[in-house]
């Protein structure tokens, strides 16, 4: 329930700037569209609540619920916005689970996933720019119980995932707002803290996590396209 309280909260607070910031941007005039960044650099920086579930393996015990509850992710992308439309990037999240009741006490489960992703903008001139991406990478897992020599990484694929949002444009360069995604993931191996190295997960299974929180975007250098296709100076 703490874990949900605050992601909750997170969520409401930037979500609230966001809809303040927007509202200081066009008082006293009605919304006009922005310049949309083009050839830019972006970084994305999000944060949220996040699960997993399904399994890792087929035998028994062996499920996502078995070992993580929900926790909090936070992530970081750097892109390039090639058009106003289209971009490109590299993904990067960190997740502090909440450990499943069948951990023993003191455990802690992290998780992180690394990929790339494509963004289609669907609005980009308009003040709320709807956006999805698609991309795939590869997602780690690890438990740590307390003591010495027992810790355990579980890593795998990122076979894919998806993500969809709304930026709310509050100036030419920077955007906030909520998202929501999921992924699909098979974990490969099972690496014990240790010389052992990874043993192959022979019975995989495929699970997923998923995520909803918000999301900052900050763009840099490049060119702001009107709709016109006049371009506006940028920043470089």
């Amino acid at each position: 329930m703490k874990t949900w309280a605050t992601g909750a909260t997170t969520v409401a607070i930037v979500c609230a700037l966001a809809g303040v910031a927007s509202a200081q941007q066009v008082e006293g005039s009605a919304p006009r569209p922005l310049g949309a960044p083009s050839d830019a650099f972006e970084i994305d920086v999000n944060t949220g609540y996040t699960q997993g579930f399904g399994g890792i393996s087929a035998r028994q015990g062996d499920a996502l619920s078995d070992v993580a509850r929900g926790g909090i992710g936070v992530g970081l992308g750097l892109g390039y916005r090639a058009t106003p439309e289209l971009a490109v990037g590299l993904t990067g999240q960190y997740q502090e689970l909440v450990p499943a009741t069948a951990q023993p006490q003191g455990t802690r489960v992290r998780g992180a996933a690394v990929g790339v992703e494509g963004k289609v903008h669907f609005q980009p001139y308009e003040r709320v720019d709807p956006w999805l991406s698609l991309g795939a990478g590869y997602r780690m897992l690890w438990v740590a119980p307390e003591g010495v020599g027992n810790n355990v990484l579980l890593h795998g694929f990122e076979l894919a995932r998806g993500q969809l949002g709304l930026d709310v444009r509050v100036s030419r360069d920077v955007a906030l707002g909520p998202m929501i995604g999921g992924d699909v993931n098979l974990f490969v191996a099972r690496n014990p803290e240790g010389p052992a190295g990874d043993a192959v997960i022979t019975d995989k299974k495929l699970n997923t996590f998923v995520f909803a929180g918000v999301q900052g975007r900050f763009d840099v250098g490049g060119t702001r396209v009107e709709k016109t296709g006049t371009v506006q100076m940028g920043s470089r």
